[in-house]
């Protein structure tokens, strides 16, 4: 008789049992661990989108101001720094890279590469155009 009571109680009892919460700590656990990995990823994703656009923006600007610049004056920067590259951290650098193309020298590449550091691994973006020595139009397409 003592059983039976003691059955009854059991079968109308509620709650969960220690196994079963476990097991759902555990579910929940790994839930949240891919979550924050995820995060983690996304954010690095967009600093590094917003330090590339930064410096395309930068680079477009240089390759920009070139086209106002004489054909003759048209030289190599060296590495330097840049108050509009201060958003990419200590140690931004740009440079400008002026090769003659063809043997008439009338033509110029101009070559703009800006080097950063992110996630402690160099990082560079260059954009290059063509100038030609009367201007851009001059420049006809075939």
């Amino acid at each position: 008789m003592h059983t039976a009571v003691m059955r009854r109680n059991r079968g109308g009892e509620r709650g969960f049992t220690l196994v079963e919460t476990l097991v759902a700590i555990a579910i929940i656990t790994v839930a949240l661990v891919g979550i924050f990995q995820l995060l983690g990823v996304t954010v690095l994703s967009n600093v590094d989108s917003r330090n590339r656009s930064i410096a395309t923006h930068f680079a477009e600007q240089q390759l920009e101001s070139v086209r106002n610049t004489p054909f003759s004056s048209l030289t190599s920067v060296s590495a330097t720094s840049d108050s509009a590259l201060d958003l990419l951290g200590n140690g931004a650098t740009w440079e400008r890279t002026v090769t003659a193309v063809g043997s008439a020298g009338v033509m110029k590449g101009i070559t703009v590469t800006v080097r950063w550091k992110q996630q402690k691994s160099g990082q560079t973006l260059s954009l290059s155009t063509l100038v030609h020595r009367d201007g851009i139009n001059s420049i006809r397409t075939l």
